[in-house]
């Protein structure tokens, strides 16, 4: 290493012509951060460098300020003249035009330009000769920091894995180095980790798949310790969604996304919100939004992108934001799990999970209330996980020392009694199939029901302290115990919880805050009511004027703990869906000897969780109680003169019945039975999976002159060779496709380019009618190419006889 560096010395002395004072500051060509290495602009680098101006003059003078760029030789003739000598400390005048190329300083020059008279603009360059430098010299000349600034920890993360993903490993380990040891642990934790290998590498991964953002990376910070959370698929999965929504914004051009257009648009939930609405049709009619792309068909796919995103947007800023909340939730979950547990949170809570054998799962709707749902092994995992960390969301502050925004000291403590927190905690946890054998904090060396005991005997000893006053000891635990059998006896009550509200028509200031991050202690003890599984996994209600402080920690919580019908069962250890597909009932359905109150105010257009419509019987409803972001509740009186109603954005999709369609018009000329280049391998009453024996570039050339007569939605899974025929979609059809890492994506007019589609976007386009679904693993290419076209014929279901055949079959 020592001898590339003195040989990089050697060639950048022997590159450097000379230092030149240039008065053209607006010609300076400054390298984007989209370049590795280069500095990410940021205001307030500028506003730290004119306060230093301030105090000690901007010492332009000093070789430590100059600014390294490079020039030609033959455009530095034509700036000094032939035969000029160069000289040292030389004017350079720029022609009308000429840039001149630096590698650093365009924070130096913005505070120059502010700070001086506009009548001594100049600044101070050393000057290369272009045909001298090497790629190691101009990466030098690039990260050298020696400047006025250091690097920002999004800076340092995106050029190390830069560098590392090349194999330069002396240059990732140059950029580790600008970290703490604190810092680098973190960031081998991930990258290498010793244990969990795959989760974390799979974390690692989901990174790596935002460093084509650099905007996104200005707010990132090192040093939250993500690794310790012990939730690496969580993590995972909140950052999937991150790219997911900006693959998605920027229509699949990651380098249009500017720092402006980020801060504006973060945060923002137009599916919920009227005035983020309002706010995003303002900023790309004003042009503040994406301001350099200027045609007009691409800003108007990138407004309808903006406008149609179904969640709160989000960034890695939101993202460390939300992981605080994460965290108080991790700290309870941790407390049972047993000491030095090993593996992540997920895989050790799937070894405590006991499934009940008639599959039906239980599902807490309020703190005294629970319903049977009946559904599979793996909806009962996933339902029960989440249900313990809604526990969690709900009461961790009581259960652990994490305390919501504003509680200084203990004011919400008196509202809760911790050891009743916990008794109630393992009930749930017992309740929807959890076992802790190994966890010592669960285990009580106190019999059964003699908290209520140790509390009543508890405030009596405290308000007589035994060391102060004089009594018969047996008495006072006569009286405890007369007490706690009083509170025994009483019969938990009925919980009806008001519906969940997600928007209001109230008018609110907009703040980044609100939308993102750890819960405030007023919205905190107003929520609980509204924190359960029903509730959190409920279909989106129409948009209003703000979102309530519910609906931002429903989006939270789901960023984390994606919907079950969102391809997530394969997050459980040691199980997967099975491919190919095979239909059959969507999984979860409510028992209908179980009856619960209505949980949404107004019909919706998509069923609660995953389709499985709760059977109900009708009951009164209590007026509706929500409280908007970190306000005081509201009156009653006020909440029902809101209007319940408002026409939604997006309006119910239409569902396609598919027509029997004519055998011959699923068949390509001249087609006999020995040119049969698909098998049927697997089939239900509503899917056909089949097995190519043809290249996939050939299938999908071959199926484009049958596309706009095939009656069915077509999902084509290339990197397998399978194609599913699907009748009916349903949005249990999806739930089976889905894995981890998997991308769905549909062909464009050309038919030549693929463009990326978010998962919700895959079951609106199937209800639409038929189509072709294009779906892979791992890197996602917006080209697949185009085979020759053979002779091909599609499946077709006969009603006669209930099953799929080949036309030669």
């Amino acid at each position: 290493m020592a001898t590339k560096d003195l040989e990089t010395a050697r060639k950048l002395t022997a590159a450097r012509i000379g230092s030149f004072r240039v008065r053209e500051l607006d010609q300076l060509l400054f390298e984007g951060s989209d370049v590795y290495g280069s500095r990410a602009f940021r205001q307030s680098h500028i506003d730290r460098l004119i306060h230093r101006f301030e105090h000690e003059g901007c010492r332009r003078l000093d070789p430590l300020t100059w600014i390294p760029c490079e020039v030609s030789s033959t455009d530095l003739g034509h700036l000094l003249g032939e035969g000029s000598p160069v000289g040292y400390f030389k004017d350079l005048e720029l022609p009308q035009g000429q840039k001149l190329r630096c590698y650093q300083g365009q924070h130096r020059i913005a505070a120059a330009l502010q700070w001086l008279d506009p009548g001594d603009y100049w600044w101070a360059f050393d000057l290369y000769d272009s045909a001298k430098l090497d790629d190691d010299c101009r990466r030098r000349l690039r990260e050298c920091d020696q400047s006025s600034q250091s690097f920002a920890d999004g800076d340092i993360f995106r050029n190390t894995r830069h560098y590392q993903q090349r194999g330069e490993t002396e240059a990732a380990e140059e950029w580790l180095a600008k970290w703490s040891p604190t810092k680098c642990r973190e960031f081998n934790r991930i990258y290498h980790p010793k244990e969990n290998k795959d989760a974390f590498l799979n974390l690692g991964q989901k990174l790596d798949l935002l460093l084509q953002f650099p905007a996104l990376w200005k707010s990132w910070f090192m040093g939250t310790h993500l690794p310790s959370l012990k939730c690496p698929e969580e993590l995972a999965d909140s950052l999937g969604e991150i790219f997911e929504a900006w693959q998605s914004l920027t229509c699949l051009n990651p380098v249009i996304l500017d720092q402006t257009t980020l801060t504006l648009l973060e945060g923002r939930c137009p599916r919920l919100s009227i005035a983020d609405r309002e706010h995003i049709d303002q900023i790309f009619q004003d042009g503040s939004a994406f301001q350099d792309v200027r045609d007009h068909a691409i800003r108007a796919q990138l407004r309808h992108a903006a406008l149609g995103y179904p969640k709160i947007i989000p960034s890695l800023r939101t993202f460390l934001e939300n992981t605080k909340y994460l965290k108080a939730m991790t700290d309870v979950i941790k407390r049972v799990l047993p000491p030095k547990f090993k593996g992540t949170i997920r895989e050790s809570m799937f070894k405590c999970y006991v499934c009940p054998r008639d599959l039906k799962h239980q599902v807490q709707i309020s703190e005294n209330d629970y319903i049977q749902k009946v559904g599979s092994k793996e909806y009962g995992f996933w339902a029960a996980y989440r249900q313990l960390f809604l526990f969690s969301m709900r009461h961790f502050y009581g259960l652990t020392d994490s305390r919501p925004l504003g509680v200084r000291q203990s004011p919400l403590k008196g509202k809760f009694d911790t050891s009743e927190l916990w008794t109630r905690f393992k009930l749930c946890a017992n309740k929807v199939g959890f076992i802790f054998p190994g966890s010592k904090f669960l285990k009580s060396s106190r019999p059964t029901g003699s908290i209520e005991f140790a509390a009543i005997h508890g405030i009596l000893t405290r308000l007589r302290p035994p060391e102060l006053f004089v009594y018969d000891e047996s008495r006072v635990r006569e009286c405890s115990n007369h007490i706690a059998a009083i509170l025994r006896d009483m019969v938990p009550r009925k919980i009806e919880n008001p519906p969940a509200i997600q928007s209001l028509d109230n008018q609110d200031d907009w703040s980044l805050e609100q939308r993102c991050g750890m819960t405030t202690s007023s919205t905190f003890l107003f929520d609980q009511r509204y924190l359960f599984l029903h509730n959190v996994y409920s279909a989106d209600q129409p948009a209003r004027a703000i979102m309530t402080s519910f609906a931002v920690k429903r989006d939270i919580f789901r960023s984390f703990f994606p919907d079950f019908n969102d391809g997530n069962a394969p997050d459980l250890p040691m199980s997967s869906m099975p491919r190919p597909i095979n239909g059959g009932s969507t999984p979860g359905q409510i028992d209908s000897a179980v009856h619960v109150a209505p949980v949404d105010p107004a019909p919706m257009n998509n069923t609660p969780m995953d389709d499985a419509p709760m059977d109900v019987a009708p009951m009164d409803v209590a007026p509706m109680d929500v409280a908007p972001m970190d306000v005081a509740p509201m009156d009653d009186a006020l909440i029902n003169d809101a209007p319940m109603q408002l026409a939604l954005i997006n309006t119910a999709p239409v569902v396609y019945e598919p027509q029997p369609m004519p055998q011959s018009t699923l068949l390509l000329p001249n087609v006999g039975p020995s040119h049969n280049k698909i098998s049927i391998i697997k089939q239900s009453s509503n899917i056909c999976s089949c097995q190519l024996n043809m290249t996939p570039e050939s299938f999908y050339a071959s199926f484009q002159p049958l596309s706009d007569s095939c009656p069915f939605v077509v999902f084509f899974f290339p990197s397998d060779g399978i194609v599913d025929f699907v009748r009916h979609y349903e949005d249990g059809v999806l739930a089976n496709l889905c894995e981890d890492d998997r991308w769905f994506a549909q062909a464009r007019e050309d038919r030549e380019k693929l463009q990326m589609l978010a998962v919700k976007r895959v079951s609106d386009r199937c209800r639409q009618g038929p189509c072709l679904i294009v779906s892979g693993k791992g890197y996602f290419n917006s080209t697949l190419q185009l085979g020759p076209v053979e002779k091909l014929f599609l499946p077709i279901y006969n009603d006669n006889t209930n099953h799929w055949v080949l036309p030669d079959q």
